[in-house]
């Protein structure tokens, strides 16, 4: 694991710095991914029918393209914190497939999404590292689906 200002994934998010986000290496990454999301597939495109993320009971929690491109993050934040009942301290993950996770605490992510979303914003999967039965999945199509099982 490694800060991602000594990454080459520094320039999504160089516009803020002293940013306490994480990129964790292929293995990490890899060992995240089978533990929170499926011991089968890569990313969302190709989970399997039985994995709890494609079982559970998902909800439309709001929109995040429209606020990414009119810059109004507080909506997405706002949206995303009252779906979660996550603690903003806690750390969570931001799956963009098996080999790349990055990690930060959810108050980070909160004040950051459209950051993590200039790295990956093709249905990245945001999971709690402890509250593994609920995840945030952000559609191309601009939708945050909330996910819990």
């Amino acid at each position: 694991m490694k800060s991602i200002y000594d990454t080459k994934c520094s320039e999504y998010f160089d516009d803020v710095s002293g940013l306490n986000i994480n990129l964790h290496d292929e293995k990490e990454s890899e060992v995240i991914f089978r533990e929170l999301v499926s011991t089968e597939g890569t990313s969302w495109f190709d989970l399997p029918d039985q994995c709890w993320l494609v079982t559970s009971e998902k909800s439309n929690c709001g929109r995040w393209l429209e606020s990414y491109n009119n810059k109004n993050l507080d909506e997405v934040s706002s949206a995303m914190s009252e779906h979660s009942g996550w603690v903003n301290s806690e750390v969570v993950y931001f799956i963009s497939g098996y080999r790349c996770v990055l990690s930060s605490s959810w108050g980070e992510f909160l004040d950051n999404w459209n950051l993590f979303l200039s790295f990956y914003d093709d249905c990245p999967i945001v999971v709690d590292k402890k509250a593994s039965s609920s995840a945030f999945i952000f559609t191309p199509m601009g939708a945050i689906l909330s996910i819990s099982g």
